[in-house]
């Protein structure tokens, strides 16, 4: 939903939610036992002294973890260019690296063999990867709001719980949620949704495996979060590309928990194609009208 089709609010209360304050007032919580699956936790994590994977072990522990670190990494991506090798964009990758005092000369090696998987891995059934997406065809952080005040729409997408939707109609709850979709690309005429998660869920690639990543994608209500992203986008098109069919012009959303991505295998990706009709019905009884 584009900040320019928002009108002026009026009333004292609160103004705007992002997403995580948002999802606080879900009725959802994570079981206290659901230990490396707290969105970004900060403490570090103790690694079997028998694990003898280099790159596992810099995944693990040897990069921070934190709020402050998935910003900084969503920075960086935010200021690559996917098509360039690694060594031809040192600027970027030294300043991350200064960010979090990288010194040692195998961890930078690492770092960087780290953003080549996570440019080469494949992201779809036909071998897409970020490697393709070229400046022309990729948006990075998207703003958008979105009504607070009508979530009651979102009842009508079926992979949302509607009890968790009852906790958002909460009086004195800010009038808009603010946010933006880390990256937005285009392959093959269809607009991607990306959004970059550098949570930690644990030692190895098996963590990550597809069926590993539903539940965490439950867990932190990312099913809410990448409907309100769907809806942005549908307004955003409609915006941009007026009677064309989103249909045909949406490819689906892709969750990359970047801790996991791998070259041989589908770990650390979980997709996703929300039915579009059902969005663009969503979408058309979400405005602004006062």
């Amino acid at each position: 939903i584009p900040e320019r089709v928002i009108p002026r609010v009026t009333d004292n209360g609160p103004k705007v939610l992002s997403y995580t304050g948002l999802s606080r007032h879900l009725t959802t919580h994570l079981p206290t036992h659901a230990s490396g699956l707290t969105d970004e936790p900060s403490q570090r994590v103790s690694i079997d002294s028998a694990a003898n994977d280099d790159m596992a072990r810099f995944l693990a522990d040897g990069l921070p973890k934190g709020a402050t670190f998935g910003i900084q990494v969503h920075a960086l991506l935010e200021h690559l260019d996917f098509t360039r090798p690694i060594n031809d964009q040192l600027q970027v990758v030294e300043r991350f690296e200064q960010i979090f005092q990288i010194t040692a000369m195998r961890d930078k090696a690492l770092l960087r063999d780290w953003l080549h998987t996570i440019m080469r891995a494949p992201l779809l059934d036909d071998g897409f990867c970020l490697e393709q997406v070229t400046p022309k065809t990729r948006l990075d952080e998207l703003e958008f709001h979105f009504p607070i005040s009508q979530v009651d729409a979102l009842k009508a997408l079926p992979f949302l719980d509607r009890t968790r939707l009852e906790s958002l109609r909460m009086p004195n709850l800010a009038a808009l949620m603010t946010g933006s979709i880390d990256l937005l690309f285009k392959h093959d005429g269809r607009y991607y949704i990306v959004d970059y998660k550098s949570n930690y869920l644990g030692m190895g690639l098996e963590p990550y495996a597809p069926s590993r990543l539903e539940r965490a994608m439950k867990d932190h209500d990312y099913d809410l979060q990448y409907a309100i992203y769907a809806i942005a986008l549908e307004k955003y098109l409609a915006l941009r590309h007026p009677g064309e069919s989103f249909h045909e012009r949406f490819g689906g959303v892709l969750y990359l928990f970047l801790r996991g991505l791998s070259h041989r295998s589908n770990t650390g990706v979980f997709f996703c194609r929300p039915d579009p009709a059902t969005i663009v019905d969503v979408s058309k009884k979400i405005s602004y009208a006062q």
